[in-house]
């Protein structure tokens, strides 16, 4: 019996949108055991294959640069509401002290 297998590897690193896959197709060969012919007979005069209907297809996925980079988009929208803080806080105002700095200029001696 002859098995059919379709490969899809995703083994590089940076892999983006499955455009670096490697698909492959293959062929296994499995022994099945001897069948009895009808009639008497003292020899072999064929050998057959059969090949299976069922296909398997086997998956490999490696952990990729841009897999990291949507992990650490949720550390990014947990962060975010932080430092809009800390910037808010420093900010503040600052565009009303420029234009006061600007309007109070001291003459030079």
């Amino acid at each position: 019996m002859i098995l059919r297998n379709d490969m899809e590897l995703y083994d590089r690193v940076f892999n983006f949108g499955g455009f670096r896959v490697d698909k492959r197709e293959g062929y296994e060969v499995e022994r099945e055991p001897s069948r009895e012919l009808p009639y008497l007979n003292n020899f072999w005069n064929a050998i057959t294959y059969e090949v299976s209907l069922t296909q398997i297809k086997y998956f490999r996925r490696v952990y990729t640069v841009f897999d990291f980079l949507a992990d650490l988009g949720g550390l990014f929208g947990a962060l975010t509401p932080i430092f809009t803080a800390i910037v808010f806080c420093v900010q503040y105002r600052s565009s009303y002290q420029f234009v006061m700095a600007d309007v109070f200029l001291e003459k030079e001696a």
